[in-house]
This record gives structure tokens, sequence and C-alpha cells, in this order.
């Protein structure tokens, strides 16, 4: 009785389909800046190239952090929405005032604590849909 199996019509099958896209997105975005943040390590890199790679990433991770929370809502996954509202509230209080945004010339000495926040950020990431 408690665990009765919901069957899914065309909206909640599409919804379902929004949130994995915008999960996969998500992690790829955080794969992505970290393969190009752990390259800084080498000097043939220029710091300048990476940054604004790494930057251009941010925007379509928020979004799409923001879709999956909405997404969420709209299927009634409370559990995992309230394991990710933690994310999407660090995600607000760093674009509001402008702070996602590396810059190339203070990449070097914040690299480390850069790395470790998005590992961290994977890390939870995916362990709020593994429980």
């Amino acid at each position: 009785m408690f665990n009765k199996q919901k069957t899914y019509g065309s909206p909640g099958r599409l919804l379902s389909t929004i949130g994995v896209l915008s999960t996969t997105l998500i992690m790829t975005c955080l794969g992505y800046s970290y393969k190009l943040l752990s390259g800084l390590g080498g000097d043939a890199i220029d710091p300048v190239e990476i940054c604004g790679k790494v930057n251009s990433v941010k925007v379509p991770e928020y979004s799409a952090h923001c879709i999956l929370f909405v997404t969420l809502i709209l299927q009634g996954w409370w559990g995992t929405l309230i394991l990710n509202f933690p994310f999407l509230f660090y995600n607000f209080a760093q674009w509001y005032p402008g702070k996602y945004l590396l810059d190339s010339t203070q990449i070097f000495p914040t690299l480390s604590e850069v790395m470790h926040e998005l590992k961290i950020k994977a890390g939870l990431f995916f362990s709020s849909y593994s429980v």
C-alpha cells in the first residue's frame, strides 16, 4: 500500500526527462570545469582562456539547476528537493553579487579552493541522488 507505483502520463514522463537532462547538464558542467581547471597545473595553458571557458559554463549550470528545482517541485519529489535546496541557495548566493566569475589574474592563488569547491559540489550533488 505504501509502495504503490505511480503511473505517469505524458506530463510525468516529460518532467522526468527534463529532470534527467538537467541533472546530466549539471554534472557535465561540473566535470568540464574540473577538467579545465585541473589543467592549469601545467605552465603551457593560458589562464585567461581557461577562465573564460569555465565562466561560460557557469550560467548553463545555474540555469539547469533552477530548471531541476522547478521540475522537482512539479513532480512532488520533496526529499530530493530538500536535498537540492542548499545547492540552489549557494548558486544564487554566488550569482547575485557576481562572485561566480573566475578572475584570470587571481586564479592561481584561489585554484585549490575552487577545485575543492567543485569536488564537494559534485560529490554532494551526486550523493543526493543516490540516497
